[in-house]
């Protein structure tokens, strides 16, 4: 619960890197700008240079919403998309829906 409305997001840290997960275009741009607010009024900086967008499509083909979205401009800087990215090591890939459904569901 966030600023009294619920985004249903998951947010994974160790140490200074960071995943956030969200179930749609618009919960994440809800965080990113929550997210900004925070690095801004603890003088904090986000590496937009690291930073990347990937989207997860669903299992059933038919829920898919769209294939393209507007990007995500946190501190006004347009993300990178990729398909996949290295996160402690490990490569997450796009296509692997499954893995992140248990990452959620196992807490990570």
């Amino acid at each position: 619960m966030l600023c009294g409305w619920c985004i249903y997001e998951r947010l994974n840290s160790y140490a200074d890197d960071m995943i956030l997960l969200t179930p749609s275009w618009s919960a994440m741009q809800q965080i990113l700008e929550l997210l900004e607010k925070n690095c801004i009024t603890h003088s904090i900086l986000c590496n937009t240079k690291k930073t990347v967008r990937m989207v997860f499509n669903p299992k059933c083909v038919s829920k898919v919403v769209s294939l393209t979205f507007p990007p995500f401009t946190p501190c006004g800087v347009k993300l990178k998309f990729v398909t996949n990215f290295k996160y402690l090591g490990h490569i997450i890939k796009g296509d692997m829906q499954r893995y992140i459904t248990k990452f959620i569901k196992s807490g990570f």
